[in-house]
């Protein structure tokens, strides 16, 4: 990112989602590039700003890494008119990985002796 300002981000982080909240007030939706690949999460902004003989560059990126097992056609993305971009990756449920397991009654065969 060119200079020393930095685009203020919000992350929370419960039982049932990742969200992520940043300010991209100074970047067209055309300017937002998000991906995901395996467990990692990224957003990249890159503006190119030409005026007469002038050049103006700046681009930020960031990165998270996503929970195990997240589907993510689930994760959701939001860009509000003020510029907040809004992430929301839904965990997934915890699998059961304990269960209570039905004794059998045995029945009791006699036993036959072979001769």
């Amino acid at each position: 990112m060119a200079g020393k300002r930095s685009f203020v981000g919000q992350v929370s982080d419960d039982e049932t989602k990742l969200a992520i909240s940043l300010n991209v007030s100074k970047f067209k939706p055309d300017e937002l590039k998000v991906n995901i690949d395996g467990r990692t999460l990224t957003v990249e902004v890159k503006q190119e700003v030409k005026e007469g003989s002038s050049y103006t560059a700046r681009s930020f990126l960031r990165q998270w890494t996503v929970p195990k097992g997240v589907d993510a056609d689930q994760i959701q993305f939001t860009l509000t008119e003020n510029g907040h971009l809004t992430i929301e990756v839904p965990k997934p449920k915890p699998t059961i990985t304990s269960r209570s397991i039905p004794i059998q009654k045995a029945i009791d065969q006699p036993t036959v002796k072979s001769s």
